[in-house]
């Protein structure tokens, strides 16, 4: 309906449609690719966004297409900001001790199993 109101004909809704679509995917692969065409409509970048899908993050930068509300409501947060940046250090951290923790007891229970030498005991 939204399309109708804005007086788009069906192959504009299409690729209207299809744009949006490719920037939904490339705002939540969690990469900031470079040279994204999507970029130069709507700044907010991948790292806008990802910061939503934070733990700590959640109540923060709901758009995907552009920050408009997020201003409007007080929920944009950029990711260049200094908290935003020591939250994402020390989640990152956390992620890769547990990664690290995890990796050293599966370490061990291949040993027990004998399942990293190929040796069965």
């Amino acid at each position: 309906m939204c399309l109708w109101l804005a007086g788009l004909d069906n192959r504009q809704s299409a690729l209207f449609g299809a744009i949006w679509t490719f920037k939904t995917v490339v705002d939540h692969c969690g990469y900031d690719l470079p040279y994204n065409p999507c970029n130069i409509v709507c700044p907010d970048s991948v790292l806008f966004h990802d910061l939503h899908h934070q733990t700590w993050g959640m109540k923060y930068n709901f758009s995907v297409y552009g920050a408009f509300w997020d201003r409007v409501m007080g929920t944009a947060w950029s990711p260049h900001d200094s908290k935003a940046q020591a939250k994402y250090q020390k989640g990152k951290a956390v992620a890769e001790s547990k990664v690290a923790e995890a990796r050293g007891q599966n370490s061990l229970a291949e040993l027990n199993t004998g399942e990293s030498t190929g040796v069965s005991i």
